[in-house]
C-alpha cells in the first residue's frame, strides 16, 4: 500500500526541516556525517549509536519486524548505489522509484544526477529522516524532483511505471519476496530497469534466482574502484523483465 505524499509547499523548507530534526531528536540521538560519494560531499543524519538504539528495543519490538529500525544507519549497500546513480548514463531525465530509502543517500543521488525520484519506505520515521537529508542535501530545484511515500510491500497497492526502480540491502527477508517481485513487475515501466545493491548474502542470492524464475533476466556485478569501511563485497544486480 502506498500513501501518497506529494510535496505540500512547504515539505523542503527550513522551516520543515527544523520541525522534523527536533521532532526526530526528540527520538533518537542523532549525529550529522558527512559522507563522500562518487566524487560528491553530502552530510547526512543518521542514527548516533545503532547498538544503543538496539539495546533500548524491547522484547516485543524484537519480535515484532515492523518495529526494528533498518532504516537509522548509513549501510555500505547504499553507498555502492548512490556511486552507481552519480555515474549512470540512466539516470538524468530518469523517473525513479526508490525501495527502503532509509536515510535516503541513494535517492539523493539520483536527483542531484538529474532524475526525477519517488523515495519510499515502511517506517515514517525513515522518510522523516530522509527529509531532513534531502533539505540539506539537494538545491531548490532539485528538491523539486523528490517526492516521499509510505510504501508497504505486503499489501496490494497500484503504483506508477517508473523508468528506474532502486534498491539497497532490500533483499534480507525471504517471506518479502513474493511482494516484492510482485512491486518490481508493476512498478518497472516497458523496457525499464531495476537495480539493487545488496552485500552478497545467501539471502539475496536466493532472492536473485527466484526473480530469474519469475521473468526476470538478472546481472550481477561488482562495482569497479569502489573501496567501503565495512563491506567485503557488494553486488550490483540489475534486473529487466523478459518478453
Amino acid at each position: 500500500m502506498m500513501t501518497n505524499c506529494r510535496n505540500e509547499p512547504d515539505r523542503w523548507t527550513v522551516e520543515h526541516h527544523d520541525h522534523l530534526l527536533r521532532e526526530l531528536s526528540g527520538k533518537y540521538d542523532l549525529v550529522l556525517d558527512p559522507v563522500a560519494v562518487g566524487g560528491r560531499s553530502f552530510s547526512l543524519y543518521r542514527v548516533r549509536d545503532t547498538n544503543a538504539l538496539l539495546d533500548s528495543l524491547t522484547s516485543d519490538d524484537l519480535a515484532n519486524d515492523d518495529r526494528f529500525p533498518y532504516w537509522a544507519q548509513l549501510w555500505d549497500s547504499s553507498v555502492a548505489l548512490a556511486d552507481w546513480c552519480l555515474s549512470s548514463p540512466a539516470i538524468p531525465g530518469a523517473t525513479i522509484l526508490e525501495l527502503g530509502c532509509g536515510i535516503g543517500l541513494s535517492g539523493i543521488a539520483a536527483a542531484v544526477a538529474g532524475a526525477t525520484v519517488m523515495m519510499t519506505d515502511f517506517d515514517a520515521d525513515a522518510l522523516n529522516c530522509a527529509q531532513l537529508n534531502v533539505v540539506r542535501n539537494l538545491s531548490p530545484v532539485e528538491r523539486s524532483r523528490v517526492e516521499v511515500s509510505m510504501l508497504d510491500w505486503r499489501f496490494p497497492h497500484r503504483t506508477n511505471r517508473y523508468d528506474l526502480v532502486l534498491g539497497a540491502d532490500i533483499v534480507y527477508e525471504r517471506q518479502m519476496f513474493r511482494p516484492l517481485l510482485d512491486l518490481l513487475h508493476s512498478a518497472v515501466s516497458g523496457g525499464g530497469t531495476i537495480m539493487l545493491a545488496d552485500p552478497d548474502r545467501s539471502v539475496g542470492r536466493a532472492f536473485f534466482a527466484m526473480a530469474e524464475d519469475d521473468g526476470f533476466t538478472v546481472r550481477l556485478n561488482e562495482p569497479a574502484g569502489l573501496r567501503l569501511p565495512t563491506a567485503p563485497r557488494i553486488l550490483l544486480a540489475e534486473l529487466e523483465e523478459r518478453g
